[in-house]
């Protein structure tokens, strides 16, 4: 079973956390947080209602959340949901397949551990990670431009 983190309400305001990807306990924050990073929030399992810098935030499901967190900001509720995929081919009815299905949390669980996987590696390789989205980066505005310089000349 994996550890659940959950809000320090001792820690001090602006200790930062660092480079991390975490799985936090669902439970509302007892006050506001402060720290220097950008933080992104993600709910898998339903949305939450969050405070930033005292506007209420309704945060949908499956939904990821982007903000500099030295605004003040807390977690003020969850809903929590059981969605699940059901095979597409079951469904058509063709007789091809039994039923079966995946709960979205497993998926989730999956890509959560991929994004920990490239922050892993961001954090140890920092010099090939950055030259690496350098160069995807390069390559996706070569490829913007050649498209708009052809849709310009039609």
């Amino acid at each position: 079973m994996e550890t659940l983190k959950k809000f320090n309400p001792n820690r001090p305001d602006f200790a930062p956390y660092g480079l991390t990807c975490e799985k936090w306990l669902p439970i509302p924050a007892s006050r506001l947080d402060r720290h220097n990073e950008i933080e992104l929030l993600y709910f898998p399992e339903g949305g939450s209602t969050i405070l930033v810098n005292n506007n209420l935030l309704q945060v949908p499901g499956h939904r990821l959340i982007v903000f500099w967190a030295l605004l003040p900001h807390k977690t003020i509720s969850f809903v929590s949901d059981k969605e699940y995929f059901t095979c597409a081919t079951y469904r058509k009815k063709t007789g091809n397949c039994t039923s079966h299905q995946i709960r979205n949390v497993v998926i989730e669980q999956i890509v959560l551990q991929q994004i920990q996987r490239i922050f892993k590696y961001a954090k140890e390789c920092e010099a090939e990670f950055v030259a690496t989205i350098t160069q995807r980066q390069k390559s996706e505005r070569g490829r913007a431009l050649r498209e708009s310089r052809r849709k310009l000349e039609q």
